[in-house]
């Protein structure tokens, strides 16, 4: 199923440059956060280059990862984890800076 859903999110991005159309809508924020999971659904982007393009805009851009960044740091002052202070570190290193 999950499989059948990048497909079809493929297909829609091959005629858009976003979900809803040409311009970016709260439709790509609210699904950005499913496909940043998509290592854990065991799905290689590379197979679906529209949904790859498109995933690679999304988190190019500031606020997207100032987002999951915020995200982040709140899941890791949760954690006593050593890794995923490791993995949190690493990514905002990538992202913006949170606050």
């Amino acid at each position: 199923e999950t499989k059948r859903l990048y497909g079809v999110m493929d297909r829609r991005l091959a005629d858009h440059d976003f979900f809803a159309g040409e311009e970016i809508s709260i439709a790509d924020f609210a699904i950005v956060g499913w496909v940043w999971r998509h290592e854990r659904h065991k799905i290689d982007l590379a197979d679906f280059p529209h949904v790859q393009r498109w995933y690679r805009g999304m988190m190019a851009r500031d606020g997207v990862g100032l987002g999951f960044g915020v995200a982040l740091k709140r899941y890791v002052e949760q954690c006593s984890c050593d890794a995923t202070a490791l993995l949190y570190s690493l990514l905002i290193k990538q992202q913006s800076p949170v606050p």
